[in-house]
């Protein structure tokens, strides 16, 4: 079941945001490495300040001292979610000759260096297998992990459905838009498809719930631009902190028309141009109860003295007006 709403976003006067290249049940995968910020590790400062947060999640510095090590008769799948605003490398396999850093990426067999901007991303990498006689013969990737916030491998060549699942579930809980192509749910479902929101396809940002995946992303921000964040409930300092319950296999994805993020005069109203869709996904997914925060520089950013509001359309064309609560910094 599928509901959708349209926002908008206005101030007035007294009168008034991956890279991604090229069974997806994470938890059922054989032989995988997977590392992500434990709840443990939330409470290290080094690791989850305010600065080294990523779409609320905490990320795992210093998770591979030693090189992962596979059999060279094997394929493999790396899957890594990384963001920095200095130039750093990512991975390297010197044994094929293929390296990876958050502004270049080189493959085996070539020279040429393909460049990337720099931004959090998510990062596929799929290596073929090295056939060897000897079952003994293995070969190593080195992962540079100053700012990693999670990691997948898998000693296999993940299919594309597969693929696409994995990537679904780290774009909702990094923040990290795929942009023009469909979200699938662990299952295999469409959760969200850029084809029918032709008017709201961009930047696409969600929360949700996926048990098979681990996945339980409560709030949410777009990283390419981070103008709006909403929670379920709240929006705490990190994912973790935010209790607030969602059933399995329930998501709320938002995106918006790309329209410029200035203002124009309507009734008296100084409305933000930018307007964004809001899909509920999910038969239990609840319709109320959810926090909405912009920052305030950008709606206010001469501090003057405002009133707040947000204009949400329904699917029958009525339009409700909710009054915002400022603060110093939303």
């Amino acid at each position: 079941m599928k509901t959708q709403y349209h926002l908008n976003m206005c101030s007035c006067l007294a009168l008034c945001l991956g890279v991604f290249y090229g069974n997806a049940q994470l938890i059922d995968q054989k032989n995988k490495i997977w590392e992500k910020a434990k709840s443990e590790s939330l409470r290290e400062t080094s690791k989850c300040d305010y600065g080294s947060l990523l779409n609320f999640n905490c990320n795992i510095r210093q998770h591979f001292p030693k090189p992962i090590t596979y059999s060279k008769n094997d394929a493999q799948s790396l899957i890594v979610v990384h963001h920095s605003d200095e130039d750093e490398n990512i991975w390297y396999n010197k044994d094929i000759i293929a390296e990876l850093s958050n502004t270049s990426f080189k493959s085996s067999g070539s020279d040429k260096l393909i460049e990337l901007k720099k931004k959090p991303s998510i990062f596929s990498y799929l290596g073929s297998k090295q056939i060897s006689s000897n079952p003994e013969d293995h070969l190593n990737i080195g992962l540079e992990d100053k700012n990693l916030y999670e990691v997948i491998f898998v000693p296999r060549k993940l299919s594309k459905s597969n693929l696409e699942r994995v990537h679904t579930y780290l774009s909702i809980k990094y923040g990290i838009s795929l942009e023009g192509v469909k979200y699938f749910n662990s299952k295999g479902d469409v959760i969200w498809d850029p084809e029918k929101h032709k008017d709201f396809k961009n930047r696409p940002t969600g929360i949700g719930r996926d048990d098979a995946n681990e996945l339980n992303q409560k709030q949410s921000s777009n990283q390419e631009d981070k103008t709006i964040s909403i929670g379920r409930e709240k929006i705490s300092r990190t994912n973790f902190e935010n209790n607030a319950p969602l059933d399995n296999y329930t998501f709320a994805i938002w995106s918006d028309d790309n329209k410029d993020l200035s203002f124009e005069e309507k009734e008296n109203l100084r409305v933000l141009k930018r307007n964004w869709e809001i899909n509920f996904i999910g038969n239990t997914i609840p319709k109320k109860g959810y926090v909405l925060q912009i920052a305030k520089k950008l709606m206010n950013p001469e501090n003057s003295r405002l009133n707040y509001w947000m204009l949400i359309k329904n699917e029958d064309g009525s339009v409700k007006k909710i009054e915002g609560k400022a603060n110093d910094e939303w």
